[in-house]
């Protein structure tokens, strides 16, 4: 069995160094090729949206009763949204989310101020003075 023999700090750091030098570049690449595919995703939903075309109205006829004067009745189904507007709505939903988060932060951040982190809110409670 061999035996190895333990490394020194000095002997692990060079060792460190070495790997960064050799790993650098492919890390630099793939860091390059994630942030262009986020840019592109920003710039897909920045994207003004292109209405498709009206596709034929679904036409669906009741069944005769006793009058056949009566209209048919057209029911009209929403149109299949593209993936550029899902992207674009999923987008709003997402910013309102996070204004929703970090407002319920700030209120959080605004009572801990206000109350010294108790979860008294003002003199009003009953039990303000405890």
């Amino acid at each position: 069995m061999e035996h190895r023999r333990k490394l020194t700090e000095a002997e692990l750091r060079a060792a460190a160094a070495r790997l960064d030098q050799i790993y650098a570049p492919a890390y630099a690449m793939i860091e390059a090729r994630q942030k262009a595919e986020a840019e592109a995703a920003k710039a897909k939903v920045k994207q003004p949206f292109v209405k498709p075309e009206p596709k034929p109205k679904a036409e669906i006829t009741t069944p005769a009763i006793a009058d056949e004067a009566k209209p048919k009745v057209i029911v009209e189904f929403p149109p299949k949204l593209s993936e550029q507007e899902l992207m674009r709505r999923q987008a709003v939903i997402d910013q309102h989310w996070q204004a929703m988060l970090d407002e319920k932060e700030f209120l959080r951040r605004q009572r801990m101020e206000r109350c010294g982190g108790s979860f008294h809110k003002s003199i009003d409670d009953d039990d303000f003075e405890v």
